[in-house]
């Protein structure tokens, strides 16, 4: 196998240039960037940042939390109580892990993240997605 580096830019010309006269390389160049576009689209995050929530729809947020990210109750329990604040007698300085030190954000897959945000903002909940966290 020979590893090559090309732009995409490159890649197409080159398949433009053999379409006619090698299919078969051209076939090959269309799925290899086919591959390197799917696997830069799955590797894009966002960070989903829960700044609060509605008392009366926590159990629901729980239930949406779990849903989209197939956390336990316990972890999703655990995210939305340091949402809740200090008053509540939790430390809002802790780190959950899931956010890379921002106890109540996550880091997610974009699509996932997407999804996270939909329901949570459907549920009344004040949260904000950054695009484009790797």
């Amino acid at each position: 196998m020979v590893s090559v580096e090309m732009s995409v830019r490159e890649m197409i010309q080159v398949a433009n240039e053999v379409q006619h006269t090698n299919p078969g390389l051209y076939e090959r160049i269309v799925t290899a960037l086919t591959h390197a576009v799917s696997a830069a689209t799955v590797a894009a995050k966002s960070r989903i940042t829960v700044i609060s929530l509605s008392e009366d729809k926590f159990i629901a947020c729980i239930k949406a939390f779990r849903l989209v990210t197939g956390f336990g109750l316990k972890e999703a329990k655990d995210f939305f109580d340091v949402v809740r604040g200090p008053w509540l007698g939790y430390n809002a300085n802790c780190d959950n892990h899931y956010g890379n030190g921002q106890p109540n954000s996550i880091v997610l897959e974009a699509d996932k993240a997407r999804k996270l945000f939909d329901e949570l903002s459907k549920l009344d909940c004040v949260v904000t997605m950054t695009d484009n966290h790797r």
